[in-house]
């Protein structure tokens, strides 16, 4: 059991967690919770992570929402604390190394809305919703199909702790062995 095990105290929040730049496709997570936000208006989109100062300001009017809550950077503490708020995570890079936002959703019980490639198909398994990240209108929908429909989402926390599973230090220490006892 992870020390995100709890599902009380649930804020109307979506999470990003990662960092801020183009790469991570933030703008159309933007403009897709915008569209989720004309019907879910009291949900806020918080966006956690070390910020690309001159890609936040070239797209300012995207960020300058009220539902739109930037952060930056952010301590483990706080991190965490948002884990366990939150309704679903939404990560949509259009790359990604490994995922690891996913698995920690998956420690607290949290829902994913994540980008239909490989990498994050390997980290999410069947315990997420994947989409075309870049379109918008399919990442608004699912992210209305997550907050809305309880079965599904208790669906995919269940998936979730049995991906989770799939990945421990130990496993991952073994593995790495293997590879360069070869």
């Amino acid at each position: 059991m992870g020390i995100g095990q709890e599902t009380k105290n649930k804020k109307k929040q979506i999470l990003y967690i990662g960092r801020i730049e183009a790469k991570k496709n933030i703008i159309n997570l933007i403009k897709a919770f915008n569209i989720f936000n004309q019907k879910y208006s009291s949900y806020d989109l918080i966006l956690a992570g070390k910020v690309d100062k001159d890609y936040v300001n070239k797209n300012i009017d995207l960020f300058n929402t009220s539902n739109i809550k930037l952060l930056g950077y952010i301590s483990d503490k706080k991190k965490f604390r948002l884990l366990r708020e939150s309704r679903c995570l939404a990560f949509l890079p259009f790359e990604e190394g490994f995922g690891i936002p996913i698995l920690e959703a998956f420690d607290f019980n949290l829902p994913v809305v994540c980008s239909d490639i490989k990498v994050l198909r390997e980290t999410g398994g069947e315990a997420c919703i994947f989409v075309d990240a870049k379109n918008i209108n399919q990442i608004a929908e699912n992210l209305e199909k997550i907050i809305s429909d309880k079965n599904l989402r208790n669906n995919l926390i269940e998936k979730g702790k049995q991906q989770l599973e799939k990945f421990s230090w130990q496993k991952a220490g073994k593995k790495y062995l293997e590879e360069i006892l070869k």
